[in-house]
């Protein structure tokens, strides 16, 4: 996960580390929504059965916390391979 922090850490343009996105200019031209951001590298390296699967979109709609169902699934995630968590 630590890798996986870093590398999207890296596209951000935020100096001090955290989430956030860059101010749009108000010169710049209007754009749409932002599309999605690109795999990184780490994940693409990865063997198919090595990846784990979790979908808490029904549990968000319903008002549940996923933490539990997420947490059931990392446990399932062999050493060196990834939990994939579908949240949209």
């Amino acid at each position: 996960m630590d890798r996986l922090n870093r590398a999207v850490d890296s596209t951000d343009t935020a100096r001090d580390g955290d989430a956030r996105e860059a101010a749009p200019r108000p010169d710049a031209e209007p754009q749409g929504p932002p599309g999605p951001r690109p795999r990184p590298g780490e994940l693409e390296a990865l063997e198919a059965d090595g990846t784990v699967h979790v979908d808490v979109r029904q549990d968000l709609r319903e008002g549940r916390e996923p933490f539990s169902c997420i947490m059931a699934a990392r446990r399932e995630v062999p050493a060196g391979g990834a939990l994939v968590v579908r949240v949209l």
